[in-house]
């Protein structure tokens, strides 16, 4: 490996290094009820504080505005109450990855599938 190169990785660490610690700081918080109006509020908190990182997000069925809020905020985790909700957001949120799922609440034994 050349200098340059070697040179190029170290800053690379440095700055993933860097990006790790300042996440580490991050408040993390989940948000039960997004889409009505103090889940919206909240997340307004979090827009205007970079300091929060939304971890994951619960709602009953508006799977429009839930869409909206996990292409912002890309929580690690996803949840809608009604299943028919939660197949169509699936459905529209393919390229967000695997990480967003459906949880059926009204099982003992909730997973992401």
């Amino acid at each position: 490996m050349g200098k340059l190169t070697q040179e190029c990785q170290r800053v690379l660490e440095l700055i993933e290094n860097r990006r790790q610690e300042d996440e580490d700081k991050m408040k993390k918080i989940a948000i039960l009820g997004s889409t009505g109006s103090i889940g919206v509020q909240t997340l307004e908190v979090a827009r205007a504080n970079k300091d929060i990182k939304i971890t994951a997000l619960a709602a009953g069925s508006n799977i429009q505005l839930m869409e909206e809020q996990m292409r912002e905020f890309r929580p690690d985790l996803v949840a809608m109450y009604e299943e028919e909700k939660a197949k169509e957001l699936r459905g529209r949120t393919k390229d967000l990855g695997d990480r967003y799922c459906r949880n059926d609440w009204n099982r003992a034994d909730n997973r992401c599938n």
